[in-house]
């Protein structure tokens, strides 16, 4: 047993000796700083640009609302997740926060932002927020209005104002978030909502096919809102026609339950799997190169005046089995922690995997 724990402690101390092997195991923990970092700063820019406008004066307030309306529904989301996921939901039970269902609601986005939004909000939840957890950061909005460009000609009907903003939907554009693409330009004509009368507009070639939705379904909500003063309700019942929506309560499981149980548990152990094979073939060839070297260079013989053959054997296998645990522990150890340093959906996945590693 001795001799085979000389040559175990020979070829770990051969293979740390190596700059080949430094280099490997430092490349998987350079790769994620490096990956994360590029995420983080070079990421696609998601928010844009757009112009409205309303020749007839109608339709671009219930456009802007809506689209507010989004926003806040995106915040609100976010911060009911927020919320739940760090337990603070007790710091007042009745706000629209507390619910993680509660952005459903078109009434429950109003009463949050008639409470002063987000910013009112974390005035009150940071306080509490436990020792270790990340500040909540609000959204961005993805889309933001600015006036048209100079030298939009906004007068003289929609082809003259298409030709005028053509060349500026090809750059950025200023905006209180900083310059952004400008992706959208959309055109009401005076006539809207009148036989013939169509809404035109220009796009980047890069425009959000969600906001476009909101546009087609905020001017089809005051159409249909016009239609019905014109069937004789006042303009109060028609916007509360227009408004209804059914109350529907979505429940769902935590993150990591419910379908997607088997898959969440087995993230953990099918990366382990990857990173044993890849020991396995790393560590594989460097006993097979050192076999050779010793072989070329006469060295094993008279290893093997010294030592049976079975025992040498044995040594290479624990040293550079030894070798090769010490790569997954470090490559896994750095995964971990990538993950859990910054929380979000990977740490809230990672959480239920790693309760499977206690059943093989």
């Amino acid at each position: 047993m001795r001799a085979v724990v000389l040559v175990a402690v020979r070829e770990i101390r051969q293979v740390l000796g190596t700059r080949g092997f430094w280099v490997m195991l430092l490349i998987v923990p350079l790769a994620l700083a490096v990956s994360g970092f590029a995420s983080s700063k070079f990421a696609p820019q998601r928010s844009s640009a757009y112009t409205i406008v309303d020749r007839s004066g109608r339709f671009a307030p219930e456009l802007e609302r809506r689209t507010e309306l989004g926003y806040q529904q995106q915040v609100l989301r976010e911060l009911s997740a927020y919320v739940d996921r760090w337990h603070l939901a007790g710091v007042d039970p009745a706000a629209p926060w507390s619910n993680r269902q509660s952005w459903l609601s078109e009434g429950e986005i109003g009463r949050f932002e008639a409470a002063g939004g987000a910013a009112a909000a974390l005035r009150r939840l940071t306080p509490h927020v436990p020792k270790g957890a990340p500040a909540f950061a609000i959204p961005e909005r993805y889309f933001v209005a600015v006036p048209p460009p100079p030298g939009a000609v906004t007068d003289r009907g929609p082809e003259a104002f298409g030709s005028s903003v053509e060349k500026a939907l090809q750059g950025d554009v200023t905006t209180p978030q900083g310059k952004l693409p400008y992706a959208l330009a959309l055109y009401i004509p005076e006539t809207f909502g009148q036989p013939g009368a169509v809404a035109r507009v220009w796009t980047s070639g890069r425009p959000d096919g969600g906001f476009l939705g909101e546009v087609r379904d905020g001017l089809t909500a005051a159409l249909r809102r016009q239609a019905l003063q014109r069937g004789g309700l006042s303009s109060a019942a028609a916007s509360q026609v227009e408004a209804l929506r059914a109350p529907v309560a979505v429940t769902e499981p935590p993150p990591g339950q419910g379908r997607s149980v088997i898959a969440t548990r087995s993230i953990v152990p099918i990366a382990l799997v990857y990173l044993l094979l890849l020991t396995a073939i790393t560590t594989g060839s460097m006993m097979l190169q050192g076999v050779v070297e010793e072989r070329s260079n006469k060295l094993i013989e008279s290893v093997l005046a010294c030592i049976k053959p079975d025992a040498l054997m044995h040594g290479k296998l624990l040293g550079l089995g030894a070798v090769g645990l010490c790569i997954i522990l470090v490559w896994a150890g750095c995964a971990l922690g990538a993950a859990f340093s910054f929380p979000g959906f990977a740490a809230d996945l990672l959480r239920p995997s790693l309760e499977a590693l206690d059943n093989p």
